[in-house]
């Protein structure tokens, strides 16, 4: 059980850092109004891809 909590929290933290990462290197494309639009489009995206988990 303890495996597959730690399995998950790896997970959650390297789509953190990716995220974190993206942000920093695209940021500067951007302007800065619209950076909530980026990231609800990429929030929903991503809870589309765990409907199936």
């Amino acid at each position: 059980m303890l495996q597959k909590k730690m399995g998950a929290l790896r997970s959650s933290l390297r789509k953190v850092e990716q995220a974190c990462y993206a942000f920093q290197i695209r940021g500067s494309e951007y302007p800065k109004e619209m950076y909530h639009t980026i990231i609800r489009q990429h929030q929903s995206r991503h809870n589309e891809g765990n409907d199936s988990e």
